[in-house]
């Protein structure tokens, strides 16, 4: 009961079972047990940031680093704090202190956050630069950063730009899983052999449905790039046309075989455009994907 690390693991237990204010509780009292702890500081003030309690967000964090003065993860969270309450001078303050006492593969979030201050601040040049500078560290293996710069692309007209950043993006993810697969993309002695052309424009539906012909690792739990996938694709559906949002769609579905979203996504697609067999096989495979707990 004493355990400070165990209390801020329960409460992170409570908080994905939608039971906020017990996760608070535990989170208090892991931090009176162990005030040098600084992980329970952040988890409470960002959850008191998601209920939009600004003031206790502020105290809860800022008592954090009064007590660990060299968490980069506090000053950020104090950073998200103030540019929630368009305090921009403070935001980048504190971005600026995590930058600083941060490890190098944390930098790449640094940049992100600091790029979004300077588009607050309407300068989207620097904004740029400093989401390129995010990219640059960690091999460009950086999804919020990925998706931050191709939208900025995108909402400045140059769709041609943002889709670059998308595709670059995702054949740096793509080596990687493939990398550290047992099976080879062009198919392997021992291994499935890949379906269809490099331009993940085809249809596997073996591979949606009984997770056959998967010539990638499996993700892991909480993989950031699904939502730059997901990202790509809503931007082909409004910018592109009905086949490179399929394409992009069908690329995902390799690497995320599993995200039940995903498929329902890619399934509105195909109805959307009046391919109602396909969609019917993708909602089929969404189905099976998650068995009876939400199938309905």
């Amino acid at each position: 009961p004493n355990n400070a690390h165990l209390l801020h693991g329960v409460g992170q237990l409570e908080r994905k079972a939608g039971n906020d204010y017990t996760a608070k509780k535990y989170f208090r009292r892991a931090i009176k047990r162990d005030p040098s702890f600084p992980n329970p500081y952040h988890a409470l003030g960002t959850l008191e940031h998601t209920h939009g309690n600004i003031r206790a967000a502020l105290t809860v964090i800022k008592e954090g680093i009064g007590n660990c003065p060299q968490n980069h993860r506090l000053y950020h969270a104090l950073g998200d704090v103030y540019l929630d309450a368009n305090m921009l001078d403070l935001a980048e303050e504190s971005y600026l202190a995590g930058l600083q006492h941060g490890p190098h593969w944390s930098k790449s979030f640094s940049y992100t956050s600091l790029s979004f201050v300077s588009y607050a601040l309407g300068h989207t040049r620097d904004s740029r630069t400093l989401l390129r500078q995010s990219l640059e560290v960690n091999g460009g293996m950086h999804a919020q950063g990925v998706i931050a710069l191709a939208q900025l692309e995108e909402s400045e007209g140059d769709v041609e730009e943002s889709r670059e950043v998308y595709r670059d993006a995702i054949l740096r993810y793509e080596k990687k899983r493939r990398k550290r697969s047992p099976f080879r993309s062009n198919g392997s002695k021992n291994g499935p052999k890949k379906k269809g052309g490099d331009d993940g424009s085809s249809f596997d539906t073996s591979s949606l449905v009984d997770g056959q012909g998967n010539s990638y690792t499996r993700a892991y739990a909480g993989d950031k790039w699904i939502n730059v996938f997901k990202s790509w694709a809503r931007m082909e559906e409004i910018h592109g046309t009905y086949e490179t949002a399929h394409i992009v769609y069908s690329k995902a579905a390799r690497l995320f075989p599993n995200n039940v979203d995903l498929l329902i996504q890619w399934a509105e697609l195909q109805a959307e455009h009046g391919d109602n067999d396909r969609a019917r096989l993708l909602y089929e495979a969404a189905c099976h994907r998650v068995g009876g707990r939400t199938a309905e």
